[in-house]
């Protein structure tokens, strides 16, 4: 966080830079534009006439530039911005709220993103301090935010869209601030960023901590096979749309760090693939796993086994497992609407 005294201290610079007629960045002409709107917070910026130092219209670059920057933002994961883009964002929404504009569900997380890393300590659901628009905060916290998590934990996460997974990750980031206790669906989250950030990460013995202080690595070894365990030995069907969830995200942190999946978990992977393309035939795929195993010749060789197997085996003596291997590989063909090409003979004993 800048002090008043560094955000002067740049402000004179600018001004020096100004006075030369030097070239502001794109981060620069919008602390310009700031300062501007400071003054006169009415002005219709896509309209001023006045111009940068380097002579650059304000009027048409603002027409021209922030409209295509706000749209490529929008379509970029928050965790892959700039920290350039980061506080351009962030000077858009001061310039937003001098001008007393309304912000977005997107941009009023940020707005308390805001509030809250400059007082850590606000309870947020009873503030009433107010949104540029004149909205108070704390209703709106409560009431649309609760809608949104509710919402977001009945949504597959293959079905979020880019700005829902953005808006949670927002949401994990003033929970972290706050120090507050993430969830087990929030936990994997967080270690899914962490890979993300270093894939070579050792989740196990990792030192670092959850924002409520609890170590990863103690907590990854100890309930992390258990739930997994607890997963094979409950049927597909009475698993809750948080274990699925939570079993998708492992699966994303398995893949992250290239670890070679159970079967469950290559019928989980070729699923989400045909989610994305039912016209796929799985059996010429020359995509790999993540242990580089190509998947068309797994699919041909080691499923078509395991469906003759299971022809051949009571259902009383399959596994809690096989059974949910079935369900999978039945929804898979479901999903392919048994498209003839990619029909096996699947019969189940009943």
């Amino acid at each position: 966080m800048q002090t008043e005294e560094e955000k002067n201290t740049l402000y004179i610079l600018a001004q020096i830079d100004e006075i030369q007629g030097n070239t502001l960045d794109f981060v620069g002409k919008l602390f310009y534009v700031k300062k501007m709107v400071e003054k006169d917070s009415k002005i219709f910026i896509g309209q001023i006439k006045e111009q940068f130092p380097d002579g650059t219209l304000i009027g048409p670059w603002w027409n021209k530039i922030i409209s295509s920057f706000i749209q490529k933002m929008k379509e970029t994961p928050f965790e892959m911005q700039t920290k350039e883009d980061q506080i351009a964002l962030y000077l858009l929404a001061q310039i937003d709220e001098i001008q007393g504009n309304t912000l977005d569900f997107f941009g009023k997380l940020l707005y308390v993103k805001r509030m809250v890393e400059r007082n850590p300590k606000i309870t947020i659901g009873t503030t009433k301090d107010q949104f540029p628009d004149g909205t108070i905060i704390g209703p709106w916290w409560r009431c649309t935010v609760s809608k949104f998590i509710e919402k977001m934990k009945e949504t597959p996460i293959e079905m979020q869209t880019e700005e829902e997974k953005t808006a949670l990750y927002i949401l994990a980031q003033i929970d972290e601030l706050q120090g507050n206790t993430l969830d087990f669906t929030g936990r994997l989250l967080y270690v899914k960023k962490m890979v993300e950030k270093d894939p070579k990460v050792a989740i196990s013995t990792t030192k670092e901590r959850f924002p409520d202080g609890t170590l990863i690595g103690p907590w990854w070894n100890k309930i992390i096979s258990s739930f997994i365990q607890k997963m094979k030995e409950t049927p597909f069907e009475m698993q809750t749309k948080e274990d699925q969830i939570a079993l998708y995200l492992l699966a994303q942190i398995d893949e992250l760090q290239g670890n070679t999946l159970d079967f469950v978990g290559r019928l989980l992977y070729v699923k989400k693939l045909v989610e994305k393309d039912s016209k796929i035939f799985i059996g010429q795929i020359k995509d790999q796993f993540p242990d580089g195993t190509v998947i068309g010749s797994w699919w041909r060789i080691t499923v078509s086994k395991f469906v003759k197997r299971m022809n051949d085996t009571p259902l009383a003596s399959q596994t809690e497992e096989d059974k949910r291997a079935l369900q999978l590989i039945e929804e898979i063909y479901e999903i392919l609407a048994m498209n003839k090409s990619n029909q096996q003979v699947l019969r189940r004993k009943r």
